[in-house]
């Protein structure tokens, strides 16, 4: 009997201690029906040979249901008695959960009063046949990223315009960029793909082979925050340099052709036409090289007679003469060259004239001769002559004889120069510029916000390189002082007469320039400069005055030390704080009168 019992008891306990091992094995988990069950599951016991397979599934079982505190227990098991173990389908699963709480607590955060639209900043830059977009997902190409990653983009090209919209993923941002070109694209041949975090880069075919004086058609909206890609365009202008070399080189190739067949006889025009084929249909190294050669010959003629034409023009001009602020002629005017490129004097081609040797009726006549008829019957009404007009300064024109617009008061100055024996009109790159070539390089240059006003003002080529600061900041309402020295410097760039040598400094971003003040002596000034948004460029072009007058620096011994500082930054700016003649010191002096 009591054998009976004893046999029965071993029974229950045998199957009692299966039943242990059974709700430790991880498919018993997945009979849980609440996390506290699975808990205590967990803690009961775990099987140290579970596989891969089947601990992902667990995981997965407890995350689907939100076991958070059950799925973490399971995980420390693992880990610990199987430290090998693949959970990749548990871990895809769990980002895929994170990235959608993510997604929707980014919706919460969102006010509909809010304004989450982004506008990126962009650069271009183009080739003959291809445009190139860098954006950033930042309201300034110098600034900090402001949206890292993006979900739900759409971008659609179209034959003229470029539409990009997509969500930040990780801030409440809507990015939008909408783009209207000058020119025809072909949609089918253009691309765009993210580059690096927070950027994207499109690479737009053209519909014809062109450059575009423009990227966006005249009229359409302007992003404030558009630039030109510098580094970039400088590589594609230097291969479209190498392909118009080329194309000259078929050319004369073929011109070649054509008159060796008239006029050397049939063998002779045979073997010219034969030796150009083989050059432009073979690629024949040897014509290549000749043609090239003497390309460079004739580049290398031109500059020498270019220097000899400007030591003549030196030479002619007095050695003791004060120097005169540059004079530029407007596009009416023809050029005063001479065969080799130089200036001739006065007295080899006409009579010469003086303004101020002009009665009344003579300066009238004068005046409607150059355009300037409307301003006749001021000038007569003040009984001017043409001493008294040569006389007269801007601020005059516009006060007393009711000139208010900046270009005509310019251009009717470097008329009344180019009538004065004593000042000196020197060609410039700027003088075939219209009003609306202005416009457009303004544009260009991240300044459009100003296009407008200097149309108003009918701001030619001449005049540009006429106007002062204060005429910049007054009367063309550029108030910020940043974008007065930027179009400065670029202003210098464009021009023929003034070439800015690079430097560390120009490349610094503003937090750069913020770090160079503390570090200088200047950190109690450092805000100010980050409200007018001076980055290394505009640091470059800062004077005394402008340290006094904008940013509030009163102490006279840091004003004096500011170019030494900036020496000490970068050798490269040492020989315009030392005042040896360079661009820097030439171009400050000609600011400076």
């Amino acid at each position: 009997m009591w054998t009976a019992w004893w046999c029965a008891g071993l029974v229950v306990c045998v199957l009692l201690g299966a039943r242990a091992d059974s709700l430790a094995h991880p498919q018993v988990l997945q009979q849980c029906s609440t996390q506290s069950e699975a808990l205590q599951v967990l803690r009961a016991g775990w099987d140290e040979d579970l596989s891969a397979d089947g601990a992902a599934a667990d995981v997965l079982f407890l995350v689907e249901r939100d076991w958070w505190a059950a799925a973490k227990e399971l995980l420390r098991l693992v880990r610990a008695q199987s430290p090998g173990t693949d959970l990749d389908p548990a871990r895809r699963a769990i980002t895929a959960i994170r990235d959608e709480a993510s997604s929707a607590l980014m919706l919460l955060r969102v006010n509909t009063a809010e304004d989450t639209q982004l506008s990126p900043a962009f650069q271009w830059a183009q080739s003959l046949d291809t445009v190139f977009l860098n954006v950033k997902f930042s309201s300034r190409m110098d600034g900090p990223t402001t949206v890292l990653n993006v979900v739900d983009e759409n971008v659609t090209i179209t034959r003229d315009s470029l539409s990009f919209s997509a969500m930040g993923k990780d801030k409440p941002k809507r990015i939008r960029l909408q783009l209207t070109f000058a020119r025809d694209l072909d949609p089918e041949a253009s691309s765009w793909s993210f580059a690096a975090v927070g950027r994207v880069s499109f690479t737009l075919r053209k519909a014809s082979a062109e450059l575009w004086p423009h990227l966006l058609r005249p009229g359409s909206a302007r992003p404030k925050n558009m630039s030109p890609w510098l580094d970039r365009q400088e590589v594609l202008d230097k291969e479209i340099a190498t392909e118009e070399r080329r194309a000259e080189l078929r050319r004369r190739v073929e011109a070649l052709t054509s008159s060796g067949g008239a006029g050397a006889g049939a063998g002779a025009g045979a073997g010219v036409s034969g030796a150009a084929t083989r050059g432009v249909d073979d690629d024949d190294d040897d014509d290549d090289e000749k043609d090239a050669a003497a390309i460079r010959a004739e580049t290398a003629a031109r500059r020498a007679r270019a220097t000899a034409a400007a030591a003549q023009a030196a030479e002619l001009r007095p050695r003791d003469a004060t120097p005169q602020p540059r004079r530029t002629p407007p596009p009416s005017v023809p050029s005063k060259k001479a065969a080799g490129g130089g200036v001739r004097p006065r007295a080899a081609r006409e009579p010469p004239v003086d303004v101020r040797s002009w009665n009344e009726s003579r300066l009238l006549s004068w005046l409607h001769d150059e355009g300037f008829g409307k301003w006749a019957a001021q000038c007569a009404k003040h009984q001017l002559d043409g001493a008294a007009l040569a006389e007269t300064s801007e601020d005059e024109l516009r006060a007393e004889l009711g000139m208010k617009i900046v270009g005509e008061r310019k251009r009717l100055r470097l008329a009344v120069c180019r009538a004065h024996p004593a000042c000196t009109v020197t060609p410039n790159a700027l003088d075939g510029w219209t009003v609306e070539d202005v416009a457009s390089w303004l544009v260009e240059h991240g300044l459009g916000a100003y296009a407008k006003e200097f149309r108003r003002q009918q701001i030619d080529g001449p005049a540009l390189l006429e106007l002062s600061e204060e005429e910049l900041k007054a009367e063309l309402r550029m108030k910020s002082l940043r974008e007065r020295k930027v179009l400065r410097v670029r202003l210098c760039e464009a021009s023929s007469e003034c070439d800015i040598m690079p430097t560390e400094v120009a490349e610094w971003s503003e937090p750069q320039v913020a770090s160079w003040l503390d570090r200088f002596g200047y950190g109690a000034h450092r805000r100010a400069f980050a409200r007018k948004g001076i980055d290394g460029l505009a640091l470059l072009e800062l004077t005394e005055p402008d340290l006094r007058d904008e940013f509030k620096v009163a102490a006279l011994g840091l004003r004096k030390r500011f170019g030494r500082s900036l020496c000490a930054a970068d050798k490269r700016v040492c020989p315009a704080i030392e005042g040896q003649p360079d661009q820097y010191t030439d171009k400050k002096q000609a600011q400076g009168a």
